[in-house]
């Protein structure tokens, strides 16, 4: 069936471009500066030597598998009631008319926030259906808490935990969807792949998405020029994206990338596993000070997630959410204003008391200026000294604190802690499991 895209949709031609691949395994410096790099230019990278198991991600594969096989009738048992969106939809992407070609099960991934929703969906599967989403959602939120400490680092954040500590947060917002879009059979008169889409043009509101799909294609990322690029996938890769709420934290210097998933025009099915971090509903989002300075003015508003989130829902797919959130021009200006003058009041004061001190102990120009000189050298080669052993302790304590950058894909040190029979990496307070089970799941 042909289905309209909820918004225009956008015929600037494709074009392969190459996407930044980014090996996990690499030392957490190059590592930081290599991810930096693709969320400020793309949005998006791929991401290999990741850590996670195969066998996680094989029996996640086959519980998807097992349930998108059942009878329709066996589906719609758990299907979401709005206004609650957790459970087994069709077509149907929200509440707000945009449709796509796909199937698809929400659940929560937070089990200190699972809803009732959530339990009555993994309660009708099979017990290995709950054990291998709850072994997934533990294995990927290590790995993006990894990552969004990589990023605090590379951005010299004082706190690496920065970024992470959201997510780990018990009262975490993250929720975990199966896409599934059916391949079409042989016989059928379809329209062009051209003119179909499978999920509409959208970016994700929430930190970070991991993704991680099968090998048919189907996914396209738009650059800033609106060219869309793309995505070619091995099952062994995971891909990230920006979010919404990571621009706003990093003050726009990472952008939330728009992607689309074209029509499914293969015979065999295509699936995609998505985990969308996200912060817990009252958390406040807004740009970190340490990305607003004089030549980069503060862009969005204070908002909560939850805010947020109500506003993002009640638009269509494709709109820009995220500018209903910018500051005004007159905004902008009242910022940098009390920025700066906060700055300038504290830098007078600095220097007359420097000043005062000063003529205490040099009654001579000349002394008092080599007296300067000597101390502003002294403080300078002292603050380079500490920066570089907290550079140096940081790069070492997250090195130890991260399991996936000790080894490649299924490296020892990832495997034992993302067994679930053995001891599981402590990702905050909710790694006692995702949906409430674990244990002796794997």
């Amino acid at each position: 069936m042909f289905l309209q895209t909820s918004s225009p949709l956008r015929t600037k031609k494709t074009q392969a471009i190459g996407i930044p691949v980014i090996d996990l395994s690499l030392d957490p410096s190059t590592l930081s500066h290599h991810i930096i790099a693709a969320c400020q230019d793309y949005g998006f990278f791929k991401l290999v030597n990741h850590g996670v198991p195969n066998r996680v991600i094989s029996k996640m594969e086959e519980a998807v598998h097992g349930f998108f096989s059942k009878p329709a009738s066996e589906k719609v048992k758990v299907k979401a009631n709005p206004p609650s969106p957790f459970g087994y939809g069709c077509r149907n992407i929200g509440f707000n008319g945009d449709v796509g070609e796909l199937e698809y099960i929400l659940l929560q991934a937070n089990s200190l926030s699972t809803g009732s929703e959530t339990l009555n969906v993994v309660a009708n599967q099979p017990t290995n259906f709950r054990c291998a989403v709850d072994d997934y959602i533990q294995a990927v939120k290590g790995l993006t808490s990894g990552l969004l400490e990589i990023l605090a680092l590379g951005l010299s954040l004082p706190d690496t935990s920065t970024f992470s500590r959201l997510i780990q947060d018990a009262n975490s917002d993250s929720c975990f969807r199966v896409n599934h879009y059916p391949g079409i059979k042989p016989e059928s008169n379809q329209p062009k792949p051209a003119h179909r889409i499978g999920f509409g043009e959208h970016s994700d509101p929430q930190i970070f998405t991991i993704l991680r799909s099968n090998d048919v294609p189907g996914l396209q990322i738009s650059t800033v020029d609106g060219l869309w690029i793309p995505v070619t996938t091995e099952p062994t890769d995971f891909c990230v994206f920006v979010g919404d709420v990571l621009e706003v934290l990093t003050n726009g210097r990472f952008k939330s990338v728009r992607h689309r998933v074209m029509a499914n025009m293969s015979n065999r099915s295509r699936t995609s596993m998505m985990y969308f971090a996200a912060p817990s509903l009252n958390e406040w989002i807004s740009p970190i000070p340490q990305m607003i300075s004089p030549g980069n003015l503060r862009l969005y508003k204070s908002f909560t997630w939850n805010e947020y989130k109500k506003a993002a829902y009640s638009l269509r797919l494709g709109d820009q959410r995220i500018d209903h959130f910018k500051c005004d021009l007159s905004t902008i200006v009242i910022f940098n204003i009390r920025r700066t003058t906060r700055t300038h009041i504290h830098i007078i004061k600095e220097q007359e008391q420097h000043k005062i001190g000063s003529r205490k102990a040099r009654k001579s120009r000349s002394g008092m200026k080599l007296g300067y000189e000597i101390h502003d050298l002294e403080n300078h080669e002292n603050h380079d000294l500490e920066n570089q052993k907290n550079n140096k302790n940081s790069y070492h304590d997250l090195e130890n604190h991260v399991p996936a950058f000790h080894g490649g894909e299924g490296g020892d040190r990832w495997g034992k802690a993302a067994d679930g029979g053995g001891k599981r990496r402590a990702v905050g307070k909710a790694a006692s499991g995702a949906l409430g089970g674990g244990g002796g799941c794997s």
